[in-house]
């Protein structure tokens, strides 16, 4: 892995921008069919919101990792949340083979921003105008960005943590110990995904992703729309930084990753 060039790395972060770009596309995608004005999936409810993340992580992950696999093969593939990056940046300082090098890291991180940018724009174009019929401003925020359902700062921040946990304690605990592709698919994640989305998600709209909320945040922020109101950045550092803390926590407590 020491030995990266430069093709190795501009496949790799090819494979992040195209997967966080369906990953945000098909995911923000299915939040702005189920609540904006006019569309025919209006009203559909929380199950279709779930289930379509889990879609879309499914989607996302697969073709990722159909792109990574034409880079180094010692490098992970496809993972669409820089949780995920800082997490085996830390293995790769720990073990100084497996994980992710800082170079990597960064190529990884660049191509997650751009390709969540160029995602929620394309929603953006698809939607436009649903968007312009719909006037209440927290619910087109909701298609860029996450929410609570009743805001205190510090339940939804330990919510975030617990749910990110769960996602990262799982997928790292269950990978270490299973043989086969399942456990590196984009249906093994999509999976958890969406047990979290069912059973804790509810309570935030559960971010588990720094930049699944920022960046579409930043998004809802520069660009000019009706109705858009204000974009809520008093709450937007619990989706940002309560999926690092639950993912640190998680993957330190993993078998097999740090004892």
């Amino acid at each position: 892995m020491g030995n990266l060039n430069t093709g190795d790395l501009f496949i790799f972060g090819a494979s992040e921008l195209v997967g966080m770009m369906l990953l945000i596309l098909l995911g923000n995608g299915v939040v702005a069919t189920c609540i904006l004005n006019g569309t025919k999936g209006k009203g559909s409810g929380w199950l279709t919101i779930t289930f379509g993340w889990f879609a879309a992580i499914f989607v996302a992950v697969m073709v990722s990792q159909k792109i990574a696999s034409y880079s180094d093969p010692s490098l992970p593939t496809a993972l669409l949340n820089p949780v995920f990056v800082i997490n085996n940046l830390l293995i790769y300082a720990k073990t100084g083979t497996a994980g992710l090098p800082i170079a990597a890291g960064m190529i990884a991180l660049l191509g997650q921003i751009i390709g969540a940018i160029i995602g929620q724009l394309f929603i953006y174009v698809i939607y436009k105008k649903h968007y312009d019929a719909t006037e209440d401003q927290a619910t087109i925020l909701g298609t860029f960005s996450t929410g609570p359902a009743i805001k205190s700062f510090p339940w939804n921040f330990a919510t975030e943590v617990i749910a990110t946990f769960v996602l990262v304690f799982a997928a790292a605990s269950i990978g270490a110990t299973s043989e086969g592709a399942f456990a590196q698919s984009g249906l093994f994640v999509g999976l958890i995904v969406f047990a979290v989305g069912v059973s804790l998600g509810s309570a935030t709209g559960y971010s588990l992703n720094p930049f699944r909320d920022l960046i579409p945040r930043l998004v809802h922020q520069v660009l000019p729309m009706k109705n858009k109101g204000s974009s809520d950045w008093s709450y937007s550092w619990i989706p940002v930084l309560g999926p690092i803390v639950g993912g640190l926590i998680g993957v330190i407590m993993a078998p097999g990753l740090f004892y």
